[in-house]
Parts: structure tokens; sequence; C-alpha cells
């Protein structure tokens, strides 16, 4: 009887796990993949998760979140990658990254006007999009 119980939570867990979890990027196809098919599936929690938030700036997680919303309706938006940019490899302002970029991920919208970048990187086994981080001269600075 016990062991049924075990079983029984163990189903009950792995069925409230999101789907998003599955989604990790094994390689750049795979990030381009797993944020396409999150925003044909308007999962938000998807996109999140091919996201390393590390000390990003709440303002990153907005603008984020925005960007790929936008990207809900058809006609969708179309991802790729494409060279990192030597403007992208140092942010400017009091931002660093966590993990130095390897390439961009272009999100241009199904109507071919404007795009958005977003740098990504391996993040321990995965592919990830990473975000700036404050330095910690601009965290003490605000904490004066």
């Amino acid at each position: 009887m016990k062991t049924l119980t075990v079983k029984a939570l163990l189903l009950f867990v792995l069925a409230l796990t999101p789907f998003s979890s599955c989604l990790a990027a094994d390689s750049a196809e795979g990030l381009v993949k797993a944020l396409t098919q999150a925003i044909k599936d308007k999962d938000i929690s998807a996109a999140n998760a091919l996201v390393d938030w590390r000390n990003a700036p709440v303002v990153a997680y907005r603008f984020f979140q925005m960007s790929i919303a936008d990207c809900f309706d058809p006609p969708f938006c179309k991802v790729s990658t494409g060279p990192l940019e030597e403007a992208d490899r140092s942010p400017q302002g009091g931002y660093v990254y966590a993990v130095q970029p390897e390439a961009l991920l272009k999100v241009i919208p199904g109507d071919g006007n404007g795009d958005l970048t977003l740098p990504f990187a391996k993040v321990g086994s995965e592919y990830k999009i990473v975000m700036t981080q404050d330095t910690p001269e601009t965290i003490a600075r605000a904490k004066a």
C-alpha cells in the first residue's frame, strides 16, 4: 500500500510539472525550435524557461515578456540565429553578462517590421538566452 501511495504521489508531481521544463535546448538550433514552439503555443512560461535570469534586472524580465507576448498572434514571429555584433559583447550602462554570449537569436515579427535580438550562450549543459545583470559597482551605488 505504501509503494502505491509513493507511485501515485510521483505521478501527481510529474503531472503538475510544467511542459516548459521539457524544452531544454542542447544546441543553438534546439533553442530556436524551443522558442518557436513556445511562441506558437502562446506559452510565456516555456519562453521564460529558455532564459538565464540570474541577477537580471526586472526591466529585462518585463521587456522580454512583452516582446515575446507580441509574437503570440498570427502571423507568428520567426526565430533564427545570427552572428554576435561587437556591440553585443560588451553591454553599456553598468551591466555585464553572467555568461559571455556566443551568438544572437533574431526574433522577427510575422509582418517583417523590426526585430528583437537576444544574445545566447551555453549555460551549464543547455543553451539559453542570456540577460545582462548589474555590475557590483552599480549595485554599490544603488545601495549608497
